[in-house]
């Protein structure tokens, strides 16, 4: 019973990650209906699972393009992946402090950590900063891009970072689906804890809360 409950926790949790990109869109200033931000990202995790390169983002992306254009579906897709990996960052971190603290148990190395943080904040710096990441990206787009191609792709790119700005118009409706980003993290951990239940492991609700981050982060 346990388990089959799980099961139907975790149908809930995959319907609210439609519904947090359904948001993401609406802050973009584009909407589509929640049967198909739920279908499309049904799509999308199937074919990141069954791909060895996990391009299920960029599915869905593919069948959104129709509705948006290619550079705001691409856009969104990526603020959706970058807001996951934001709060894995931030409940690894606080999941390490916790066991440091408690049980005085070093679970990843604070380097490891830092590295990770690091990464993090250069992804965001040039994610936000559109003529920084051109200013890297201008030599290998030169020498790789095709010139019957540039114009075409370029157009593409400021499209993509336009559509990336356009959340700061909307921070607020941005802001919910931080929110729900945090409550799928959390119903997560809780799928995992019930998970745990069905096989009688005993582990308590707070240990399940400390481990899944850092189950997620490996």
């Amino acid at each position: 019973l346990i388990y089959a409950s799980s099961l139907l926790v975790l149908l809930v949790l995959l319907c609210l990650k439609g519904v947090k990109w359904k948001i993401i869109l609406a802050s973009q200033g584009k909407g589509i209906t929640l049967p198909e931000s739920i279908r499309f990202y049904m799509i999308g995790l199937f074919v990141g699972n069954v791909t060895p390169g996990k391009i299920g983002d960029f599915a869905r992306a593919m069948y959104l393009r129709e509705k948006t254009g290619l550079p705001l579906a691409l856009a969104s897709v990526v603020l959706d992946r970058f807001m996951d990996v934001g709060i894995l960052v931030v409940f690894s971190v606080l999941s390490a402090l916790s066991f440091a603290y408690l049980y005085n148990v070093t679970v990843v190395p604070a380097h490891v950590f830092a590295i990770a943080l690091l990464a993090f904040i250069a992804a965001l710096f040039f994610l936000v900063k559109e003529k920084y990441l051109k200013m890297v990206l201008r030599p290998i787009f030169s020498f790789v891009v095709p010139d019957s191609q540039k114009q075409r792709i370029s157009l593409g790119f400021s499209g993509f970072f336009s559509s990336v700005k356009a959340v700061k118009q909307t921070l607020p409706l941005f802001c919910v689906s931080l929110l729900v980003g945090v409550m799928i993290w959390l119903i997560g951990a809780f799928v995992f804890y019930m998970l745990s239940l069905s096989l009688s492991l005993g582990l308590p609700l707070h240990v399940i809360l400390l481990v899944f981050p850092l189950v997620s982060l490996t």
